[in-house]
């Protein structure tokens, strides 16, 4: 078996600043400059208690919005992502994920795994074989191997690294945070570029979204919860909402994410939620 490199943050960086696709009144995800992370060293992003998603559950939050137009934006990767739980921890999770969607393009991620089958226009996932297994095993050794601990964010970066640089492939790093729960303009690329990205929090909310109508008010169930946790988005729909002046008073950016643990849904990124990193590890 060859060496491999210690790998630190020898990869391409890039901050691809291209025009949102959506129209110039999207306010909130607007941003001047690609903000560089902090890095929380000692934080470890990790599953905080057995639970249907990950987290702990500390409140449920019932909304209801009041509007008398609304705009919608939606684009999201196709196909979604596949649901695979690792039980070990939501880093190793969300890469296992993330590698899993990219074997469909570069079969050496996982030698010998039959990725799925699309009927019509929906893709199945193969989620559990002996290789996906092998998978996890290995990303978790080379994420540190401390299992229900959890990684922190580097060392997320270094496994994630390792394991596709070990199969001859490149990364390509790009990071998305705006600012404070604020997507920068390149997440929005990015998705459309079809590049899932991965996202660090130090809690958040799993939601229904915006209901399918036009009635005049949206009701929205926020779950919200407490602790550290990785996801991957794949998708956004943003909801801008206007008064009977057709002034717009306020817009949501929801994720359309994989959770880890009870499958795909949506994530209000710009409330009840503390977003620490997201970051996309394109592989090439």
């Amino acid at each position: 078996m060859k060496r491999i490199a210690t790998f630190t943050l020898m990869m391409v960086f890039t901050f691809s600043m291209l025009l949102i696709p959506t129209s110039s009144n999207i306010i909130c995800v607007q941003a001047s400059s690609t903000i560089y992370p902090q890095y929380y060293e000692e934080t470890r992003f990790k599953d905080m208690a057995i639970a249907p998603r990950g987290g702990t559950p500390v409140e449920i939050i019932f909304e209801q919005i009041h509007f008398a137009r609304r705009e919608r934006v939606v684009n999201a990767i196709q196909p979604q992502m596949p649901d695979i739980a690792s039980n070990i921890n939501c880093g190793v999770t969300a890469a296992t994920n993330k590698i899993a969607w990219y074997q469909r393009q570069f079969p050496q991620l996982i030698p010998g795994h039959h990725p799925g089958w699309q009927v019509g226009n929906n893709w199945f996932w193969n989620v559990r074989t002996p290789q996906i297994d092998e998978m996890i095993d290995e990303l978790h050794i080379r994420m540190g191997g401390r299992g229900a601990v959890g990684v922190t964010f580097m060392e997320y970066l270094t496994g994630f690294g390792q394991y596709v640089h070990f199969r001859d492939l490149s990364t390509e790093i790009g990071f998305h945070r705006a600012g404070y729960n604020e997507m920068s303009p390149s997440f929005f690329t990015a998705i459309a570029n079809g590049m899932p990205v991965s996202i660090f929090l130090g809690g958040y909310n799993i939601t229904n979204g915006p209901s399918p109508n036009d009635i005049g008010v949206d009701v929205i169930t926020l779950v919200r919860h407490s602790g550290y946790h990785v996801m991957v988005a794949f998708g956004y729909q943003i909801v801008s909402y206007f008064d009977a002046d057709d002034n717009m008073f306020r817009q949501d950016v929801y994720l359309r994410v994989a959770n880890g643990l009870s499958g795909n849904g949506w994530l209000r990124i710009n409330t009840h939620a503390s977003l620490h990193y997201a970051i996309s590890l394109h592989i090439h």
